[in-house]
């Protein structure tokens, strides 16, 4: 007598039930090696992961279409960069505890990769706190640069720092 012949599709088949067989034993091995909950976490931690990476991605989109808007404009002065955040988060526990409120207008220079490049006091809050908090926040800060002749350059702008207690 002959041997059985296996057609393509049951071969098929097989492949795929062992396939399957292998992703199961792989899945135990993991329950059994890490738990349920550490693979559980792992998942959350992949899903945070890609949803910031989207979040990163609609913000680069955002700064890219103003920097693009503010290069078609020659934009005679720097600004601030919509996509990113230009807020004060940090209120000097010193001076939140002394009451202290007050504005400070700073002169920086923003060069033309939108970085600051120099910051000078012309009013002071008054406060020595909030006037370091405001100098070291502003610092940090990214602008879209001013343009002339469609090409970045440095220029000078001034920013206005409100530092509120909450009544």
């Amino acid at each position: 007598m002959g041997e059985p012949s296996v057609d393509a599709d049951s071969a098929g088949k097989a492949r795929r039930r062992l396939r399957l067989a292998v992703v199961y034993g792989i899945l135990v091995l993991l329950l059994a090696g890490f738990g349920a909950g550490r693979l559980w976490q792992a998942g959350r931690t992949i899903a945070q992961s890609m949803d910031t990476a989207r979040q990163n991605f609609v913000v680069g989109l955002a700064a890219r279409q103003a920097y693009d808007a503010a290069l078609r404009s020659d934009a005679r002065w720097p600004k601030a960069n919509p996509a990113l955040p230009h807020r004060i988060s940090f209120y000097p526990p010193l001076a939140r505890h002394r009451g202290e409120q007050g504005s400070v207008i700073l002169q920086v220079l923003v060069l033309p990769s939108g970085q600051v490049g120099d910051i000078k006091i012309l009013r002071s809050s008054g406060s020595a706190q909030l006037d370091a908090a405001a100098l070291v926040s502003v610092g940090s800060w990214v602008y879209l640069p001013a343009f002339k002749e469609h090409r970045p350059v440095a220029a000078w702008t001034l920013v206005n720092v409100r530092f509120r207690l909450a009544s």
